[in-house]
């Protein structure tokens, strides 16, 4: 934790699209800082307004990004060489992002 914040993972939420109200949700709760978890289903990384909106409603909330947790979806660990692939092209697009926690 940074000194004087009280943050809290989007995994709680990760069975929905991440979304303005989670945010507010998050913010009305008296956290100030998220780990946004990189979950395709969850928050498309991938798609440039997702990351947009994600900023947006994070300053509209007075809440700060964190961290990110990598893409979840393989495991760049596998020992079966297309899942450990598929892993690396996604934690690659997510690097691309430029989603940059503060």
């Amino acid at each position: 934790m940074i000194e004087g914040r009280f943050g809290v993972s989007t995994r709680l939420f990760l069975a929905e699209r991440l979304d303005q109200a989670h945010i507010q949700q998050i913010a009305l709760h008296g956290f100030t800082a998220i780990e946004a978890v990189a979950a395709r289903p969850h928050f498309d990384y991938r798609d440039p307004g997702a990351v947009v909106r994600l900023g947006e409603w994070l300053s509209i909330s007075g809440v700060a990004l964190h961290s990110v947790h990598a893409p979840v979806e393989a495991s760049v660990a596998s020992s079966d060489e297309a899942v450990r692939l598929r892993a690396v092209d996604e934690v690659n697009a997510y690097q691309k992002t430029r989603l940059v926690a503060k």
